[in-house]
C-alpha cells in the first residue's frame, strides 16, 4: 500500500465512532497496534474504544497495559457496545470477521500481517502485510507519515513508541524474526520509546503457574519425525497466553524442527471450551498457514509462529472430564503425525506458489511492455506453459516421494 495514511484518512471519514476490536487473547501487539489506531483516529476528529473480550493472563501483558496506561477496556462480548459505535475495526487478526458486529456494522479499518483470508464483506482500509513481523510495524508506518501534522502530545508519542516497540520485540522473538520494514519502525520509534519501561518489561520472569505448567509439558512430550507434540491439559482462559510461551521457550532448547503444545481451554464464566494449540517451527522456508489449516480451519501462521483452536461448547457440561481428555490427547496427536507425513505436500503447495507469483510478475511485465494487439494471445499462451510445467512438477515430485 503506497499511502497508507491517506487510506485512512479516507476510510474512517464517515465513521463517528470506532469500535477497535482485539479477537482472541489480547498480545502486546495487538494492544499497542489497537491504541496507536485509535490515538490516530481520534487526532482525526473520531471518538474510538479498544476492546478485548478475553483478559489479560500474562504479568508481563499486566504491566504493559498498566505502566503506559493504555485505555484497553475489557466486555464478554463486542456487542456490548453495539448502541455506541457506528463502525468497527480489527487489528492484528487475519480475519476481520466479527460475531454479532459484522453483519450490524461496517468494517472501516483491518491492519494485519498474517496471510490474508477472503474477506466476505466491505472494508474500507484493509491493509494485510505478511512481510513485515507485527502489525504494530504497519501502524508505526502510519504513525511516521502523519505525526507531525496531526498534533500529537509528546506524551502521546512516547506511550504509543514505547507500546509499538514492545509490540514488534514480542512478536518478532525479541527482533529475531525483525525483517527490513521492522527494523525501520524501530529505528523511527527508538526517538521517542521509554528505553526504562521497555526494560522492565523485557525483565519480567515467568510465573510460577507458568513454570509449573512447563514442568507438565515436559513430561508429555513425544518426538515425531523432528516435531515435539506435547500438552498441558486444561488451562483456564485466563491462562491461555502460558501455551504459547512454552512452545516458544521448547523450540528454543529442544533439537527439533516443529514444536506444537495443544490444551483444552475453559472459560467457566462464559461456559466456553476449545482445544487451543500453538505452533512453533525452526524451518523458515515452511509456510505454517497451509500446514496448521490442514489440521483445523480456524488457525493460520506467519513465518515461524501459529495457532489454531477448535470449538468444543458442546462438550462443556460432559460429566467425565478425564475421559474427554485422553480422547482429544489421543485424536490431536494422531492428527498432528499425520500433518507430519504429509509435510512435503505443504512444501510442494508452497514451491508451486512462489513459483506462480514470480512467473505472473515476469508475464505482467512482458504484457505491459507489448501493443495492446500482441497482449491477449501472449498471456494465454504462456499462462499455458506454466500450467503445463506445475502439472509436470506436481507429477515428478509424486513420484520422487512414493
Amino acid at each position: 500500500m503506497k499511502h497508507p495514511e491517506k487510506e485512512l484518512s479516507k476510510a474512517i471519514d464517515d465513521c463517528s465512532k470506532v469500535l477497535i476490536c482485539i479477537k482472541g487473547s489480547p498480545d502486546p501487539d495487538a494492544i499497542a497496534a489497537a491504541f496507536a489506531l485509535k490515538i490516530l483516529c481520534e487526532k482525526h476528529g473520531k471518538r474510538a474504544r479498544m476492546v478485548a473480550t478475553e483478559q489479560l493472563s500474562l504479568h508481563q501483558n499486566k504491566l504493559f497495559v498498566r505502566r503506559l496506561f493504555l485505555p484497553l477496556e475489557f466486555a464478554d462480548s463486542f456487542n456490548k457496545h453495539l448502541d455506541w459505535a457506528d463502525s468497527y475495526a480489527v487489528v492484528d487478526h487475519a480475519s476481520a470477521e466479527v460475531e454479532g458486529i459484522s453483519d450490524k456494522l461496517p468494517c472501516c479499518v483491518h491492519i494485519d500481517h498474517h496471510a490474508k483470508t477472503q474477506a466476505t464483506f466491505p472494508i474500507s482500509m484493509r491493509w494485510c502485510n505478511p512481510h513485515v513481523g507485527s502489525a504494530s510495524t504497519l501502524l508505526s508506518v502510519l504513525l511516521a507519515r502523519g505525526y507531525r501534522d496531526l498534533g500529537i502530545s509528546s506524551d502521546e508519542m512516547t506511550r504509543m513508541s514505547t507500546a509499538l516497540l514492545f509490540g514488534i520485540q514480542t512478536d518478532t522473538d525479541k527482533y529475531a524474526l525483525a525483517t527490513k520494514d521492522d527494523y525501520e519502525a524501530i529505528e523511527f520509534l527508538s526517538q521517542f520509546a521509554s528505553a526504562a519501561i521497555l526494560r522492565k518489561l523485557s525483565g519480567v520472569p515467568l510465573g510460577r503457574r507458568t513454570a509449573a505448567r512447563l514442568q507438565t509439558a515436559e513430561r508429555n512430550k513425544k518426538i515425531y519425525r523432528g516435531w515435539l507434540i506435547t500438552n498441558v491439559g486444561f488451562v483456564p482462559a485466563k491462562c491461555r497466553d502460558d501455551i504459547a510461551i512454552i512452545a516458544d521457550f521448547l523450540l528454543r532448547r529442544e533439537d527439533v524442527t516443529m514444536v506444537v503444545v495443544f490444551a483444552l481451554i475453559r472459560n467457566d464464566r462464559k461456559k466456553k471450551l476449545t482445544l487451543d494449540a500453538s505452533v512453533r517451527s525452526k524451518d523458515r522456508a515452511l509456510k505454517l498457514t497451509p500446514l496448521i489449516r490442514r489440521v483445523a480451519a480456524d488457525g493460520g501462521g506467519r513465518k515461524s509462529k501459529g495457532a489454531y483452536q477448535v470449538n468444543l461448547d458442546y462438550f462443556f457440561d460432559f460429566s467425565d472430564m478425564a475421559f474427554l481428555w485422553e480422547f482429544v490427547e489421543r485424536a490431536t496427536l494422531e492428527k498432528l503425525q499425520r500433518t507430519r507425513d504429509f509435510t512435503y505436500k505443504v512444501r510442494l503447495q508452497s514451491v508451486l506458489e512462489d513459483a506462480k507469483d514470480a512467473a505472473m510478475n515476469v508475464i505482467t511485465g512482458l504484457k505491459n511492455s507489448l501493443p495492446a494487439e500482441l497482449r491477449g494471445p501472449l498471456t494465454a499462451g504462456l499462462w499455458s506453459s506454466l500450467k503445463k510445467a506445475k502439472e509436470n512438477a506436481t507429477s515428478s515430485y509424486r513420484k520422487k516421494k512414493t
